[in-house]
């Protein structure tokens, strides 16, 4: 019954802004984004899938402004927004953006409302799908607009309720990722009872970036990445392409620097303060752009992440048992004398191995997981920091993973797989005064 009448009351809600929609008769912003500048922050704004490939913490929200095209003495270019995020089970991703933008005389109000989701086809292939759905109201700002008389027909035009949809996603092969986005796909302005672009002047943008995890024991560079971009948009005055380079140390800040056919240059920088605050800024340059007369842009950016965790650390290993002390003993020197039995010489004594401390196992069942004796070096709950530190490891080590079902762990493990106890506490005592495994590498028993 309940979901029967918040069904009802949701039809009465949409019937409504739809007949408020069809009365108004008013001037229309189409609906366009500074898109790439959108490489650290607000991704989403820029490809709808894009947040599923930057390891927010579970919450992030964040303030914007941007005053474009400094250029103009007269006229009001700005955007400003807050915005609002939240990534769940590393697979998810639902956002939203609050904006206004002036255009000269023209002011919009919108809300760009997101949700993407990530399918994990294997350990290095991921397609990532995400929409944005943007209702705006959009109008004149008659404040700004100075007239003789201002009982102009004109001026007595009422606003225009729009509405856009933009589709995107990418494919991921390893650090490649190919994505797309379609801006304004459907872009409808309900006072011109229209579309607002026509189908061959629709905004098409291509993506092709590599994204590669820093691989260092250094603190400062935990968690840190750096990637490059190629980026090609098919807008209505033509091709226009462009790219850029992003670096980011969770511990430290980010920096990126690129160029645009339509925007000219673009530098921006940022702090970071506990990993959670972060606050930068932006500056653009229209350096060889078709119409370099429209001047610098500058924005600003302060962002906060909470909740939830980057990713879930080791465990502490098991405890060594003590010591015992060692009483040390005067060694007598040997009698020589003949043995009783003589000694075959073809036979060859077996060593005798020193006394070694027992190492402490852990015992967990699992479903799915081939049963025996796992030298366990890391344990993720973020499967793509698990991928990234088993590629890692890769390279000097033979490794595998292996998830837990009951909770979704994943168990990055040395070796071929499942050991006898033998083979792993002998893998172990062979490593574990490493500098990469101290304090990190422990027996697992599966069942």
């Amino acid at each position: 019954m309940k979901i029967g009448y918040y069904y009802r009351i949701a039809i009465f809600f949409l019937a409504t802004i739809a007949a408020w929609a069809q009365e108004q008769k008013g001037f229309y912003v189409p609906y366009q984004m500074p898109t790439h500048a959108f490489v650290r922050f607000n991704t989403f704004v820029a490809n709808p899938a894009f947040p599923l490939v930057v390891n927010y913490q579970e919450h992030n929200a964040g303030l914007y402004y941007r005053n474009q095209w400094m250029g103009y003495q007269n006229d009001n270019f700005s955007l400003m927004g807050i915005s609002y995020g939240r990534n769940w089970r590393q697979t998810s991703s639902m956002n939203a953006f609050l904006y206004k933008r002036n255009v000269t005389v023209m002011t919009n109000y919108g809300a760009v409302l997101n949700y993407g989701h990530l399918i994990q086809l294997s350990d290095k292939v991921r397609i990532g799908m995400g929409l944005n759905v943007i209702p705006s109201v959009s109008g004149l700002d008659k404040g700004r607009i100075q007239v003789v008389d201002p009982s102009d027909p004109l001026l007595q035009v009422g606003n225009s309720f729009d509405i856009a949809i933009q589709p995107g996603g990418y494919i991921a092969i390893g650090d490649f990722y190919i994505a797309g986005t379609a801006e304004n796909l459907i872009d409808y302005s309900a006072a011109a009872a229209k579309a607002m672009t026509q189908f061959r002047d629709k905004t098409l943008t291509a993506h092709l970036m590599y994204r590669k995890a820093l691989d260092s024991n250094n603190d400062l560079m935990e968690n840190g990445y750096w990637s490059v971009a190629f980026r090609a948009t098919k807008e209505y005055d033509g091709l226009n392409f462009g790219g850029y380079a992003l670096l980011d140390l969770p511990a430290l800040g980010w920096a990126n620097v690129g160029y645009t056919q339509r925007n000219g240059l673009i530098a921006g920088l940022g702090v970071n303060l506990r990993q959670q605050w972060s606050l930068g800024v932006e500056y653009e340059n229209a350096l060889g752009v078709k119409v370099p007369q429209l001047g610098n842009t500058i924005g600003i950016y302060l962002n906060v992440q909470f909740g939830g965790d980057r990713q879930k650390r080791t465990p502490p290993p098991p405890p060594k048992p003590p010591r015992l002390p060692v009483v040390p003993v005067k060694e007598e020197e040997p009698k020589k004398e003949e043995p009783l039995v003589k000694q075959d010489p073809g036979i060859k004594p077996q060593p005798v191995k020193p006394n070694q401390a027992p190492i402490a196992v852990k015992t967990v069942p699992m479903e799915g997981v081939p049963a025996g004796y796992y030298v366990i070096i890391g344990v993720y709950a973020n499967g793509r920091n698990a991928y990234t530190f088993r590629e890692q490891m890769s390279k000097r080590y033979e490794v595998g993973t292996f998830v837990n079902k009951v909770n979704a762990l994943t168990y990055v493990y040395m070796g071929k797989g499942a050991l006898s106890l033998e083979e792993a506490q002998n893998l172990m005592r062979k490593w574990m005064l490493h500098v990469d495994f101290i304090g990190g590498i422990w027996v697992l028993e599966v069942k």
